[in-house]
C-alpha cells in the first residue's frame, strides 16, 4: 500500500509524460494494457461479477499503477542496473529464509506460495545474478553474485519442482548456446553447475525429479484434479466463453459451477486452480484475451532482439548485448515456468516489461 501511494504521488509530481508516452507506443504494452481492460470489460459477464469485479479493481489495477510507475522511470543503464538489483536482493532474502528452514518441501518462506511457486520466482531470478556475476567491476561482488546464482539454483532443484526444474534447464541450455560474448567456460558454468546439483541432490529429490519422465501413470494426467484434465477443462471453458471467458479469477467458480457433471459427482471435489498461464489467460478472459495476452508476450521478445542487432551493428558494449540475452531468457523461463503455474496475472509480468522498455529506450 505504502509503495502504491508513493508510486501515485511521483506520478502526479513528475508525470515524465515523454518517457510514458514512449514506453506506452511499445506493442507489448499497450497489448498488456488492452488485455488488461478487455478482462475489466467482461466484468459483468463473469461467473461472478463481484469477485472478478473485486479482483480486477484491487488486485490488478494496484498492479497496473506500480506498471506506469515503472514505464516511467525505468529509462536508463543506471535505473535498470537498480531495479534487477533490488529484485536480486528481494529473491536473495527468500533463498536465505528458505535454506535457513532447511529446503523444505512442505513449505515456502512466504505465505501462499508452494514449492512450485518459489521454484518459478528463484528461476526468474538466476538470469539476473548471471549479469550481475559477468558485469560487476569489483571482484568480491563478482563472487558474491556467482555464490547467490548457485544457492538460488540449487535452492530451485531441492524445491522438488519438476516444472521449476525444467525451466531451470531450458534457461541454462539457452544461455549455454545464446551467448557468445563470454568466456567458454563462464558459458557452460550453470549447465555444469546444475549437473552436479542434480548428481549429488538427496535421494528424495532424484526420486522427485525422476518421475518427469513417467507421464502416463502420473496424477497429473490420471486425475481429475491433475494438470492435464484442468487444462483440457480450461480449454472447453474457453470455448464455452470465447469472447470475454469466466471472468477474472474465475477458474476456481468455473470448476464448481460448470465442470462436466461426472467431476461435479466426485466425492469432496472443489475447485482448482488451472495450473497454466495461458490456459488462466484463455478460460478466464476469453479467446480474444488469450490472444492478447500471448501477442505481448511475443512482442517483447521481438522487441528486445530487435534491439539486441541494433546494438550489435553498433559494436555497442558487450555488457549491453548480454543484458538482452538475459532478458529473453527470463521472457523464456516465464512461458516454460508458467506453463505449469496460473501467474498470469503476476506483476512480475509488468515489472519485466518495464525493463523491456526501459532497455529500448536506453
Amino acid at each position: 500500500l505504502i509503495l502504491s501511494l508513493a508510486a501515485m504521488l511521483t506520478l502526479l509530481l513528475d508525470p515524465r509524460e515523454k518517457v510514458l508516452w514512449q514506453a506506452l507506443a511499445r506493442p507489448y504494452v499497450w497489448l498488456y494494457l488492452l488485455w488488461s481492460l478487455w478482462i475489466g470489460i467482461g466484468v459483468p459477464s463473469a461467473l461472478d461479477p463481484a469477485d472478478a469485479w473485486e479482483f480486477w479493481s484491487y488486485n490488478h489495477l494496484t498492479n497496473l499503477v506500480m506498471f506506469v510507475f515503472l514505464l516511467s522511470t525505468v529509462r536508463s543503464q543506471t535505473s535498470i542496473r537498480f531495479a534487477i538489483g533490488a529484485h536480486l536482493a528481494g529473491v536473495s532474502v527468500i533463498t536465505f529464509y528458505y535454506i535457513k528452514q532447511g529446503w523444505p518441501t512442505d513449505f515456502t518462506p512466504i505465505a501462499g506460495y508452494d514449492r512450485n511457486d518459489l521454484a518459478l520466482m528463484l528461476n526468474l531470478a538466476i538470469p539476473v545474478g548471471f549479469f550481475y556475476a559477468l558485469t560487476e567491476k569489483h571482484r568480491r561482488m563478482r563472487w558474491a553474485a556467482w555464490t547467490l546464482v548457485g544457492l538460488v539454483g540449487l535452492s530451485t532443484v531441492l524445491t522438488q519442482s519438476r516444472g521449476g526444474f525444467l525451466t531451470i534447464a531450458a534457461a541454462v541450455v539457452f544461455l549455454s548456446f545464446r551467448v557468445r560474448r563470454i568466456k567458454l567456460g563462464q558459458r557452460f558454468l550453470p549447465a555444469v553447475a546444475l549437473v552436479l546439483a542434480t548428481v549429488f541432490a538427496p535421494e528424495d529429490v532424484k526420486d522427485r525429479l525422476s518421475t518427469i519422465l513417467e507421464t502416463e501413470e502420473d496424477y497429473n494426467r490420471t486425475m481429475a484434479s491433475g494438470r492435464v484434465q484442468i487444462w483440457e477443462r480450461g480449454i472447453v471453458y474457453m470455448l464455452d466463453r470465447p469472447m470475454t471467458g469466466v471472468g477474472m479469477d474465475g477458474f476456481f467458480r468455473a470448476e464448481s459451477r460448470i465442470a462436466p457433471l461426472e467431476v461435479l459427482q466426485l466425492p469432496g471435489w472443489r475447485g482448482h486452480a488451472p495450473h497454466n498461464v495461458f490456459v488462466q489467460a484463455g478460460a478466464e478472459s476469453g479467446a480474444v484475451g488469450l490472444i492478447l495476452f500471448i501477442a505481448s508476450l511475443i512482442a517483447s521478445v521481438v522487441a528486445v532482439n530487435r534491439t539486441r542487432a541494433r546494438l550489435v551493428r553498433r559494436r555497442a558494449p558487450e555488457h549491453w548485448i548480454l543484458l538482452a540475452d538475459l532478458l529473453t531468457t527470463i521472457l523464456l523461463a516465464y512461458a516454460v515456468g508458467g506453463f505449469f503455474l496460473s501467474w498470469a496475472y503476476s506483476p512480475f509480468v509488468m515489472f519485466l516489461f518495464a525493463l523491456v522498455a526501459g532497455y529500448q529506450a536506453s
